[in-house]
């Protein structure tokens, strides 16, 4: 038995167990009242299931969580017969066998559920059966994970109007409170969804926040009054006014969400016939598909035997080498009268453009 306390010595036990048995006479740890002749059978014997906490134990070997997980359930029972027969496993390993645990210690924070059975071997003097023993092995309390997810409780942030970086990290810490600029760093941008990624005990972390995208440009467009007259001539004018938009989540991500320029146009135009000038106000909303050519708002004409004049506006769209989205409205007029002609040819025109909107 005096082996045992200086096993218990070399370890480094420091548990409750491990305390009291300094305090005990190991002599005096022995089987009383069984006859010599018949042994002792262990399996009778029920255990309660046990909880061992092995946070800062210096055991290392095998060998040591042995000791130590034995002195641990040694000392949780309250019955004689156990407590002398695992005195007697540590004292003769030889006549034991182990089995169950594989003895690898959970982490830090982490638990593990299992069994460890001892048993005596058939030629043991005393002990028969097996100490059938059930085992929550901890290692400290349980480490609650936090979750980049908990802190963010909008995950729409709705219509974005002309998103960028700048402005998303802004209403995402806008919309979520909680969530802190030290928490996550956005990796992945596109126009209806960002990625979180996150930082410090969130690493390894993301989570996605997702909204709607609209360009709104505020710009407007007033074309200059154009108007010509030909006589024994071709007369022509035209004004026009870019857009230019450079994507900042790039062509790609670009192109895949947005499909159309839709704006508000305003305008008036005049072609003249045989006799007199027909004027006309226009008036409406235009939805045009991004890179569908040239796409008509109006388009009047006459054409006579001998003269002919015509009013025109346009909108089209157009990527440039450089990836950028160019929008070209323009407003034109022409007219042509032959030197037989009696009377002039004539032709007006003018255009505004409104609340251009990319959606």
């Amino acid at each position: 038995m005096n082996l045992l306390l200086g096993l218990i010595a070399s370890v480094g036990l420091t548990s409750p167990a491990a305390n009291v048995i300094n305090n005990i006479n190991l002599n005096n740890a022995i089987i009383e009242n069984i006859n010599e002749y018949e042994k002792v059978d262990l399996t009778k014997i029920k255990l309660d299931p046990i909880t061992i906490n092995v946070e800062g134990i210096s055991a290392k070997s095998e060998e040591e969580i042995i000791e130590y997980i034995t002195l641990e359930i040694l000392f949780a029972s309250n019955d004689e017969i156990i407590v002398d027969a695992l005195f007697d496993y540590l004292d003769n390993p030889k006549l034991w066998s182990l089995s169950g645990y594989n003895f690898v210690l959970p982490k830090p924070g982490e638990s593990i559920n299992t069994k460890l059975y001892y048993r005596p071997l058939g030629g043991h003097p005393i002990y028969k059966g097996v100490i059938a023993t059930e085992l929550t092995i901890k290692n400290g309390d349980e480490v609650i994970e936090e979750n980049l997810k908990d802190y963010i409780t909008t995950t729409n942030l709705g219509t974005i109007v002309n998103p960028n970086e700048d402005l998303i990290y802004k209403l995402v810490l806008d919309k979520n409170p909680d969530l802190k600029l030290n928490m996550f760093e956005i990796k992945e941008y596109t126009y209806d969804k960002v990625v979180l990624e996150g930082k410090e005990q969130f690493k390894s972390q993301t989570a996605e926040i997702y909204f709607k995208s609209q360009i709104k440009f505020e710009n407007s467009f007033k074309s200059k009054d154009l108007s010509v007259k030909a006589y024994n001539s071709t007369q022509y004018q035209r004004d026009s006014f870019v857009l230019t938009h450079n994507p900042v989540f790039g062509k790609n991500n670009f192109t895949n969400y947005f499909s159309t320029i839709r704006f508000d146009y305003t305008g008036k135009s005049a072609i003249e016939n045989q006799s007199s000038l027909l004027p006309l106000n226009h008036k409406g909303t235009l939805a045009h598909n991004i890179g569908s050519g040239k796409q008509e708002i109006w388009n009047r004409k006459y054409s006579g035997t001998v003269n002919w004049n015509e009013s025109m506006a346009h909108v089209q769209s157009k990527w440039t080498n450089d990836n950028k989205l160019e929008i070209v409205f323009d407003v034109e007029v022409r007219a042509y009268a032959s030197w037989i002609n009696a009377y002039y040819s004539r032709a007006e025109g003018q255009l505004n453009i409104d609340n251009v909107i990319i959606e």
